[in-house]
């Protein structure tokens, strides 16, 4: 639960390094792509232009520079409102390249400011939609230091999932960035030499449209000072510690290890060579399926109780971007980075898969079809789409449309999940059987046909539907279909255990909620009596106890 903190101070975790000289802690920000400003159609001018922008892993403050910091470098406190513990202000940019002349010369690094583009980066926890920086879409004061009469100590408050305090309100940052009225290139690098600099956050005396992620102030030279006015400091992360090679630097390979288990810890992670991010899903037991009453329902969705283990899942169904950086060639009909790829078949997925688990060390799959449907309809709950609601709506969905659209255009679920229904049906790894038979919880290597979700751009409401059904081939292709990947949560011995209990108690299950079904569906064949209807009513009841007797035994 989010708050303020009693301790006011940062918490060594994963992914922390400290800097001895002044006690600075800096936090990894790993890499990926994310569209730059205003996501929420609220903004100023200077926030509308929105640009796709890629980010190179690196460090970042974990807090703002604060008095006694400044002080162990330069000497002095330039500050109004003083106090150890709060951020140092009255302090321009140009005195801020003294400081870091200083601190460089003395610890031997290279530490600079970070770039507009980098800092809503890092302000969005890895570029979510997200409407402030400790990663929330409503501003509270027991949260966010807004709208009061001085700065708060730095760290008062708890930081967001990156494990950075205060980007939102407290004092402006100072960014190496030239601004521009329009995004143009200049947020990505720093510039030595601009008549105004980019800050960004907003302070302890603005209201809440100005602590906003996408915020960006112009007003100040870069020799001006004034005492809502700070800065936190970045560097680049070295070649030794690069992400792709953790190899390099065995502390460095542990240090990776531990943040990546932090990350998880706060349910999701982002896959540095992609920039893919994985929400974690958490087990529990669902009816899967629609009832025969579900309107544009099928027969192919018959309800049965599924057990679902723990499991990561693609935020977004896969962009073109993310597989041309594996593959290195885009097979899609509707071009663009953030769009999902399409014209991918089943076979080629699998290429993809092996290349990307090769590059990463990961062990990256399809989802089963009842993981794909329990996390769309958000661990399991009694509704219609994957947005978490009963109605379609097309400001919320892409269905009935032209062509796919950016993913994550609309709002996630619950889980934090994009796109699950429209945009682009998304294959699973499951063979696809009109009646589940238990295919629907298993991988198949090699199979007839494999089952699609989720429906896509072009169909209509019915289609889009949290339990819809459809199939192709595993060589099929199609410029409405794409995919998300999924990744196993490792188990312990016990868990294992556990789990493989539960799998057997689901077949029971399953096969008594199969039982149920038919005995309501056939009735005995009492209301076919006499003649061919009642001969193939008995053959098909023959058949469905076969397969009743298979699941019990599999």
């Amino acid at each position: 639960m989010r708050g303020c903190r009693s301790n006011g101070g940062v918490k060594d975790t994963a992914g922390i390094g400290t800097e001895p000289i002044t006690g600075m802690k800096f936090v990894i920000v790993m890499g990926g792509s994310f569209e730059m400003g205003d996501q929420f159609g609220e903004g100023r001018d200077d926030e509308q232009n929105n640009r796709k922008i890629t980010i190179k892993p690196f460090r970042l403050g974990a807090i703002e520079v604060t008095q006694a910091q400044w002080l162990a470098v330069m000497s002095s406190n330039p500050s109004k409102f003083k106090g150890d513990q709060r951020p140092v202000e009255q302090v321009s940019w140009n005195d801020i390249q003294q400081f870091i002349m200083k601190l460089n010369t003395r610890s031997g690094k290279g530490f600079r400011l970070p770039t507009e583009a980098e800092w809503e980066y890092a302000c969005r926890e890895g570029g979510r939609k997200v409407r402030y920086c400790h990663g929330q879409d409503e501003a509270r004061k027991p949260e966010i230091n807004f709208n009061s009469n001085k700065p708060k100590s730095v760290a008062s408050f708890a930081p967001n999932s990156l494990g950075l305090y205060d980007m939102s309100g407290n004092v402006w940052e100072w960014t190496c960035s030239k601004y521009s009225p329009h995004y143009d290139g200049s947020e990505e690098r720093c510039a030595k030499k601009a008549t105004y600099y980019s800050l960004r956050g907003g302070s302890w005396n603005d209201g809440p449209s100005q602590v906003r992620a996408s915020v960006r102030n112009s007003y100040v030279a870069a020799n001006s000072r004034s005492y809502s006015i700070g800065f936190r400091l970045a560097h680049d992360i070295e070649l030794s510690e690069k992400l792709s090679k953790p190899e390099a630097d065995p502390s460095r390979r542990k240090e990776l290890v531990a943040l990546k288990q932090k990350q998880e810890s706060a349910g999701v992670w982002t896959e540095s060579n992609t920039g893919m991010k994985f929400r974690r899903v958490p087990s529990g037991s669902f009816l899967m399926g629609s009832p025969s009453s579900e309107e544009d329902g099928d027969n192919d969705e018959t309800p049965h109780t599924v057990r679902v283990g723990e499991f990561w899942l693609g935020a977004t169904e896969v962009t073109q971007a993310q597989w041309q950086a594996v593959m290195g060639s885009n097979p899609s009909g509707f071009k663009g980075d953030d769009l999902p790829v399409e014209r991918v078949s089943w076979n080629d997925i699998q290429e993809f898969i092996k290349k990307l688990s090769a590059r990463s060390g990961k062990g990256f799959r399809l989802p089963t079809e009842a993981e794909w449907e329990y996390a769309c309809r958000e661990g399991g709950r009694k509704v219609r789409y994957c947005n978490g609601k009963d109605k379609a709506s097309r400001l919320e969905i892409n269905y009935g449309g032209s062509m796919p659209k950016p993913v994550a255009s609309f709002a996630p679920n619950s889980l934090g999940l994009y796109d699950m229904s429209g945009n682009v049906y998304e294959w699973t790894c499951s063979e696809y059987k009109r009646n589940y038979r238990g295919s629907d919880q298993k991988c198949a290597a090699s199979d007839r046909r494999y089952s699609l979700r989720g429906g896509s751009w072009p169909l209509g409401p019915g289609w889009v539907r949290a339990t819809a059904r459809l199939y192709d081939y595993p060589d099929g292709r199609g410029d409405s279909i794409g995919f998300r990947l999924a990744q196993d949560i490792k188990l312990t011995e016990k868990e294992g255990e556990a789990t493989r209990r539960t799998k057997e108690e689901q077949k029971r299950q399953l096969a008594e909620d199969l039982a149920e079904y038919y005995e309501q569906a056939y009735a005995d064949c009492s209301w076919s009596r006499g003649g061919a209807a009642e001969a193939v009513c008995i053959k098909n009841r023959i058949e469905n106890l076969k397969e009743i007797e298979e699941i019990k035994g599999n």
